[in-house]
């Protein structure tokens, strides 16, 4: 790993020391690697530490939803790290379409975003992807907000930035789900009936 990357990665781990939390975002690569994305560099950040390996045969969809793209393609990278097929859409509307053809397993949807908040967009997912892990990752965090969450459809509310470790648990238990669907067949069809 080339010490540019290194040094990130120290600074970032550095000031969340102790939490599990970490924030990594392609400006930080993009400046350590000179906005180089070699396939070396691809190497070297994918090297960094991590805890669940890719080499399992079933893999989560993940669509992640943001409309800052710094965190969407940071948490995309870090998802396909730990092996998962992770995409990006940087509105509700985008999400929507690209739902349609990537059936996800799991959305990570952020609360404030323009024109299609978070919770507009969890009552569209929940209707159309009924058997899907709907997660808030949001800076709203308090009980009002988790509460507008619940009844928008949300199964699980996580605060930025986001508890790495916790999240990592989440996606792991839903892998174990759609792996192993409770029929022994298709995957459930509304994921409230597994709960």
């Amino acid at each position: 790993m080339s010490n540019a990357i290194r040094n990130v990665v120290r600074k970032q781990t550095a000031r969340f020391r102790g939490t599990n939390r970490l924030t990594l975002s392609r400006p930080h690569f993009d400046k350590a690697s000179d906005g180089d994305w070699t396939h070396a560099n691809r190497q070297e950040v994918a090297a960094c530490p991590r805890t669940v390996q890719p080499s399992r045969t079933r893999v989560l969809r993940v669509l992640v939803v943001d409309d800052n793209p710094d965190f969407a393609e940071s948490s995309a990278v870090l998802l396909r790290m730990w092996g998962h097929d992770a995409r990006v859409a940087f509105s509700g509307k985008v999400a929507l379409e690209a739902a349609t053809g990537f059936p996800p397993h799991v959305f990570l949807l952020d609360i404030a975003m323009p024109r299609m908040s978070g919770y507009e967009l969890a009552r569209h997912c929940r209707a159309r992807f009924r058997a899907s892990l709907l997660v808030a990752i949001t800076g709203y965090a308090d009980a009002v907000h988790r509460a507008l969450g619940e009844q928008a459809g949300f199964d699980r509310y996580l605060a930025k930035p986001v508890d790495l470790a916790a999240l990592e648990a989440l996606l792991l238990f839903e892998l174990d789900r759609v792996s192993s669907p409770p029929d022994g067949g298709a995957e459930t069809t509304d994921r409230r009936d597994t709960e």
